[in-house]
């Protein structure tokens, strides 16, 4: 049996609000159902804590026994970090031709040694200029983020610019140190105040806690970037006196 986790319609004609269901998927909208997991009032404002209510951990249960969120609720999952935000975009479809994406790639090279020059005509470019790397699309899947470009733009400007930056217009926060590490000194995000709004901008953006979690993680990566110190830490001493064999 097939399960999908999605809405079912309640209240007036003028007054809807929804149950969050687990159902058989052959199952009509607003028929049977295996177990309510959540409600959703459109009518009250985005933000507020009722808008959605969500039995996190029943969810998790019917998603790692193969349900299937409808889209709706994966916004929901997306904007509660359960599962990534889901995306609408059909990126093999949007892709240009061949001849169409070789010129494109000649057309952002020269875009981009024209920006270097301009910089370069003043002797602002090693003072001023910070050029990132990005793919643009809302959201980015991880495979088109392509973050050895990082490389790529060391080797072609690293020496005529100030810095190398990373966008990331990706969903979630697990790729943001990679990118840090490969080099980019500056980590650009969107940001909102709720993923789940409308537009192409929203899906591919952090709201609050993402974006203090962000801080977080990368400020624990620039303070384990290091070298030992010593041979033998400090902190490693108290283990090595209890596990290392003495006669």
């Amino acid at each position: 049996m097939a399960v999908k986790i999605r809405l079912s319609r309640a209240g007036a004609k003028k007054t809807p609000h929804y149950r969050v269901i687990v159902a058989d998927s052959r199952s009509p909208r607003d028929g049977r159902f295996l177990e309510r997991v959540g409600t959703y009032n459109p009518l009250l404002p985005r933000g507020h804590p009722d808008r959605v209510k969500l039995k996190l951990e029943r969810i998790q249960y019917w998603l790692d026994n193969g349900a299937k969120p409808s889209f709706r609720v994966a916004t929901f999952l997306g904007a509660a970090d359960v599962i990534p935000m889901p995306s609408r975009e059909n990126p093999e479809k949007a892709k240009p031709k061949a001849k169409a994406q070789a010129r494109l790639e000649e057309l952002t090279k020269a875009e981009a040694e024209k920006v270097i020059n301009f910089f370069e005509e003043n002797d602002n470019a090693k003072e001023r200029l910070t050029i990132y790397s990005c793919t643009s699309g809302y959201p980015v899947p991880f495979k088109d983020v392509a973050l050895l470009e990082i490389n790529n733009l060391y080797e072609k400007y690293g020496d005529r610019v100030k810095e190398i930056g990373f966008s990331g217009h990706h969903l979630g926060i697990a790729i943001d140190n990679a990118a840090y590490t490969l080099g980019a000194r500056w980590i650009e995000r969107h940001f909102t105040k709720d993923r789940t709004w409308k537009g192409t901008d929203h899906a591919a953006s952090l709201e609050p806690d993402g974006l203090r979690k962000l801080v977080r993680n990368l400020n624990a990566c620039y303070s384990a970037l290091t070298y030992k110190i010593s041979e033998i830490l400090e902190i490693e001493r108290v283990q090595r006196d209890k596990l290392k064999y003495k006669k």
